[in-house]
């Protein structure tokens, strides 16, 4: 199940394209405005903003929030703004160029264990339009592991792997989060996003509890 709250009120790409505009002009950007739009925003719409906003103002917006956003905030929205199954491309194209085994087993079964076969298809699409590779003949790596396992582990102890915690709350925020988070407590009992509090600061923890959304 997913986690994120989409407006009741029909969304607008034109208002949300000049909104997200407003807030990316200037030397200091307006990140709550930026997180209130995009957080906010099913994969879809997020598609039909960029399309807008390049109509608008005949920039790319993703390369617009590269130059503008900043360390790990800016890792998690150009995440969140990839296309899905090019977001999954790259992501396991990564994963199978990693030195550690056992990170390519927890982003393989991460990846396969949630997906549906039509996704998985789109995914080695894109993975063959990206790369010119075959997504089949570059997995070597076995499945195994388990989100709730990996998000734990992404947060304890000295210093937080914030590319893991970036990519399976990105990743899963649309489709199966809330089932990870209930999992989450039950095994580890804390939540999810009391760890992310702790564990993260500023522009980048408020965009990814944005995602995760509220405790139950």
């Amino acid at each position: 199940m997913s986690t994120i709250r989409s407006p009741i009120v029909p969304i607008k790409p034109n208002e949300d394209s000049l909104n997200i505009h407003r807030a990316l002009r200037g030397l200091i950007y307006d990140a709550g405005a930026i997180i209130d739009i995009l957080a906010y925003r099913n994969a879809v719409q997020r598609s039909q903003i960029i399309v807008v906003y390049k109509n608008m103002f005949e920039e790319d917006l993703c390369k617009v929030i590269k130059s503008k956003l900043h360390f790990h905030f800016k890792k998690a929205v150009l995440m969140w703004m990839r296309d899905p199954f090019e977001r999954d491309a790259r992501i396991l194209r990564k994963a199978l160029r990693a030195n550690r085994s056992s990170q390519r087993s927890y982003v393989l079964a991460e990846v396969f264990s949630t997906k549906s076969s039509d996704d998985l298809l789109s995914t080695a699409k894109s993975y063959h339009s990206l790369y010119k590779r075959s997504l089949q003949t570059d997995i070597e790596a076995s499945l195994s592991g388990s989100c709730q396992k990996v998000l734990y582990k992404s947060m304890k102890g000295t210093g937080t792997d914030d590319d893991t915690l970036i990519r399976i709350i990105v990743t899963h925020a649309e489709t199966d989060l809330a089932h990870i988070k209930a999992a989450f407590v039950q095994r580890y009992k804390v939540s999810l996003s009391s760890m992310i509090r702790s564990d993260t600061t500023y522009k980048y923890r408020k965009f990814l509890l944005a995602l995760v959304g509220e405790d139950s």
